[in-house]
């Protein structure tokens, strides 16, 4: 990461040998004399009472003097930490896009360090996310791995049941068929045995009958004789019958008279019944329709106890927050009386110091108007000095614009000699010039030449993608296509459609890109390189309802040897997109001869897959047509050849024509202004704030009571009402049926029975029994739907390097032997005087310190007391050069102190520069640069 550069006078620069370097300049003037204060001096050398010149500022006393009050740079050093890098580390291992902006600089280690550990735990906060991310979908496509498995196993458990039940029930049918047959047979023979015998039974019973009907028509005759004399006794006994029978009738009428008026007395009895039933049951629904109405009574109650039970919360948190606004006016007036009091004091004490102020303001007055006097006194004197240097100057003048002149001569001859030399050195670079362009033409031509040969080699090679689309024509299912578009850069579109057995149900879309590129060879080979291939999106569009029962659909993406690289398992019913942005390695290479072509290179599968699956898969073809390339020779390239340059004298250099002198005018004192009398302060009032009203206490409020309804009285149930019986009348009994009488039979002979005719009999026919097979109900296996897989996230984190950067400055004071500050003051000549500079602390967090130096061009006219010095500033090792310029670099035990305490603020030891002044009436400008 680079280190942004500052610009300026001062400067940071960092390397790995020196650390960091700081530079600033300090400035102090003090000045020697009675004339003149250095706060009012117009030159840095103004005129002395000596007979010599005080000698002039060097550049760096005036460079750094111009620069006094300013301080430029800036000392930055990085502030890092262990634990963020890690947790950089981990987020991206766990996938997390890990971005960096811009450096953000504090003023603080503290504030850096807080940084630092915010950022750590915002991208530990990523990474749990996209850890949970990942694990999520890991876990998913786990349990569908096992889901699959599972479903493979149950489908060989039943099929393994299926194939022993379908062998049982062959088995079983086998055996039950042999057995019906084997008792149809014995059950025929014993038909056919039953049928002989029952052949030879008829025909003798038969012959049995006529015999016995031979008899019977001689018994026939005697009986007729018998039957003559009996007839008359039973008509006697027919007359005494007929009329028991007339007595039976009468009392039957009688009866039915009373039936009938019997059946009118039940019908009242049930009309009665019934109206009593049809009053319980109205009763009855009045009572449903009562409890009914009591119900939502009820429910209507609830309802307004729960109303007011929230009207009630309402008002107590309106009370609680009126009680808790009275407490913060409490407040509010009660930091307003104390702030009242602080401004009440602090208009007193401003009124005490516009008091001192005024009075001051006074005295300093007195003591300008007496200053002012001395003034005018000693200005009269330096008007005389002035006088006898003007003409001193005037003569050094003339001298200078002499020389001048002489300079100018020499240098006319010089340039004459340049210009000689220049014109042959101009003739020699240009036929060096010739030479190598016409070189350069002939390697640039070859080049272009051998560019186009290259170029239309490469132009013949044909890159194609081919699609394998698998549908599906099924009369159960219907029919499912898959189709594929490509463009010649290797992008492709997959669409399949979605069917439920009666209706396409939705379509699905796959878009993406395969990655590849090919180097053609000088031979008129080509090197393919199908690098990989990239998956976009897939989108899938619900047009209708999914009717089918088998709902568990996966849309999966393979690598061509059958490896899963996305899965998204669906019921067909919703629309999704899902973006898959995923680049899969293939790495595949293959090696072309001229008009070589390599076709059918397989580098995907898609399935959809349902009831019967719809397959389709990306064919990748290479067509060589090159031919080889023709060599060309290409020259070694020329070399730009150096250019002669003249060997030129250098002219001198020309003085600066001098500035003619002007009379110099003596430096005056000004007079010191006299300030206006100051006007006597008015006492400041303080402004007071005004303290809030407080606002009454509210009424605390009661609980509301609802308004509820009453329910209904709900009757008692009613008693079911009993049956009302009619009275019915007896009826009265019916004598029983005499007994008809019977004729009188004389004793005849009985004919002998003759047996029926014997009915033919039929055949007996066995009763054969038929085999119903058991037919074997396959079982089906229990499918596992997928659980869903939750879509990839790409959490993204923005990280940036921390500093800390400080600004190094430093205060200056002047003090004489008595330690009394006389910075700008006139003080005698010879006298000792200590210039000390105070650095700022350096703050924590910083870089080593490899060098801590300040460089002071000591003013002419000062003079260095190395041994106090050093004493005064015994961390610091001091040198000097021969121009007076002192060097003090902080001692190597200092550094380390430094170095030891970078996480603290340490204080940088001060500089005490002791010397003595050998100049009278002389201005002394101290210029430090810290580095």
């Amino acid at each position: 990461m680079k280190q942004m550069e500052t610009k300026g006078y001062g400067y940071f620069r960092k390397t790995k040998a020196y650390g960091l370097v700081c530079g600033i300049t300090l400035a102090g003037a003090l000045m020697l004399g009675s004339t003149a204060f250095a706060d009012d001096t117009i030159t840095l050398n103004p005129a002395t009472n000596l007979t010599t010149l005080q000698t002039p500022p060097t550049a760096d006393q005036t460079q750094l003097a111009r620069q006094a009050g300013h301080q430029s740079g800036e000392l930055v050093s990085d502030v890092t930490s262990a634990e963020l890098e890690q947790a950089v580390t981990a987020a991206q291992e766990a996938g997390v896009d890990v971005k960096q902006s811009d450096k953000v600089t504090h003023d603080s280690l503290s504030a850096a360090q807080t940084d630092l550990e915010k950022q750590t735990e915002t991208v530990r906060e990523a990474t749990a996310k996209q850890e949970t991310n990942t694990t999520a979908i890991n876990q998913a496509l786990a349990e569908n791995k096992a889901i699959d498995q599972a479903n493979r196993d149950e489908k060989a458990r039943v099929d393994a049941i299926n194939a022993k039940g379908e062998a049982d029930i062959k088995a079983k049918n086998a055996a039950g068929q042999a057995q019906v047959e084997a008792q149809n047979k014995q059950a025929q023979e014993a038909a056919d045995a039953e049928n002989a015998r029952l052949k030879a039974d008829y025909e003798a019973k038969l012959t049995e009958i006529e015999h016995i009907k031979a008899e019977n028509e001689a018994i026939r005759k005697r009986n007729q004789q018998a039957s003559q004399a009996t007839h008359q006794a039973n008509q006697a006994a027919q007359a005494a019958y007929q009329e028991k029978l007339a007595e039976i009738e009468r009392i039957k009428a009688e009866n039915a008279a009373i039936r009938q008026r019997n059946a009118k007395a039940q019908q009242e009895a049930e009309r009665q019944n019934q109206e009593l039933q049809a009053a319980y049951e109205a009763k009855l629904a009045e009572i449903k329709q009562i409890e009914a109405e009591n119900a939502a009574i009820r429910q209507r109650n609830e309802q307004a106890g729960q109303a007011t039970n929230q009207t009630n919360q309402e008002a107590q948190a309106a009370y609680q927050q009126k009680l808790a606004e009275i407490e913060r006016i409490k407040a509010e007036n009660a930091a307003i009386r104390d702030r009242n009091q602080k401004a009440q004091q602090e208009a007193e004490r401003q009124n005490q110091a516009l008091q001192a102020a005024y009075e001051a303001k006074l005295a300093e007055i007195k003591q300008i108007e007496a200053e002012n006097a001395a003034i005018r006194k000693r200005n009269e004197q330096a008007g005389q000095a002035t006088h006898q240097a003007n003409q001193e100057t005037q003569a050094a003048y003339q001298e200078k614009l002499a020389e001048i002149e002489r300079i100018k001569a020499e240098n006319a001859v010089i340039r004459q000699r340049n210009e000689q030399a220049q014109a042959a050195v101009d003739q020699k670079n240009q036929q060096l010039r010739t030479a190598y362009e016409a070189q350069l033409s002939a390697y640039q031509k070859a080049v272009q030449a051998k560019k186009e040969a290259e170029n239309k080699a490469i132009d013949q090679v044909v890159f194609g993608i081919d699609a394998k689309a698998n549908g599906v024509d099924n009369a159960e299912y219907g029919n499912s296509i898959m189709t594929v578009t490509t463009q010649p850069d290797g992008s492709f579109v997959f669409k399949h459609d979605m069917i439920d057995g009666k209706k396409t149900i939705g379509h699905g879309t796959l878009t993406g890109k395969i990655n590849h590129h090919y180097e053609a060879n000088k031979d008129g080979s080509i090197t393919a390189y199908i690098d990989s291939v990239t998956f976009d999106k897939y989108e899938y569009q619900n047009v209708a309802k999914n009717e089918a029962v088998d709902k568990n659909i996966a849309f999966r993406i393979l690598t061509a040897t059958g490896e899963e690289i996305f899965v998204k398992a669906h019921d067909g019913d919703q629309t999704f997109n899902n973006s898959l942005n995923k680049t899969v390695a293939l790495n595949l290479k293959y090696q072309l001869k001229p008009h070589e072509a390599i076709k059918n290179i397989n580098v995907f599968q898609l399935h959809d897959d349902w009831i019967h699956d719809t397959h389709g898969s990306a064919l990748v073809s290479y067509v060589n047509n090159n031919d080889a390339v023709p060599h060309v020779e290409v020259p070694e390239k020329p070399v730009e050849p150096d250019m002669v340059k003249p060997n030129v004298e250098q002219e001198k250099p020309v003085p600066e024509a001098p500035k003619k002198p002007t009379d110099d005018v003596p430096n005056l004192e000004k007079e010191k202004p006299v300030p206006p009398t100051p006007v006597k302060p008015e006492a400041v009032n303080p402004v007071l704030e005004q303290a809030k009203p407080v606002p009454p206490t509210p009424e605390k409020p009661t609980d509301g009571v609802p308004n509820l309804e009453k329910e209904k009285p709900v009757p008692p149930t009613p008693v079911k009402p009993e049956a009302v019986k009619p009275v019915l009348e007896q009826e009265k009994p019916v004598p029983p049926t005499p007994e008809e009488p019977t004729d009188g039979v004389p004793n005849l002979e009985k004919e002998k029975p003759v047996p029926p005719t014997p009915v033919k009999p039929e055949e007996v026919k066995p009763e054969l029994k038929s085999f119903t097979p058991d037919i074997y109900h396959p079982i089906k296996p229990i499918v596992k739907p997928y659980v869903t897989v939750p879509e990839k996230v790409v959490y993204d984190v923005t990280v940036y390097p921390v500093a800390v950067k400080q600004t190094p400055t430093n205060v200056k004071t002047v003090t004489n032997s008595d330690q009394v500050n006389v910075e700008g003051q006139l003080v005698p000549k010879g006298s000792t005087v200590t210039w000390e500079l105070v650095n700022t602390p350096l703050k924590a967090g910083r870089q080593n310190i490899t060098s801590y130096m300040l460089t002071d061009p000591l003013p002419a006219g000062f003079e260095l007391d190395v041994k106090a010095t050093q004493k005064l500033s015994p961390d610091w090792v001091m040198t000097t050069d021969k121009a007076g310029k002192v060097s003090l670099k902080a001692s190597q035990s200092l550094l380390d102190d430094f170095n030891a305490k970078r996480d603290q603020e340490v204080e940088v030891p001060k500089v005490s520069l002791v010397g003595r002044l050998l100049n009278d009436a002389g201005t002394y400008y101290e210029s430090v640069t810290l580095n």
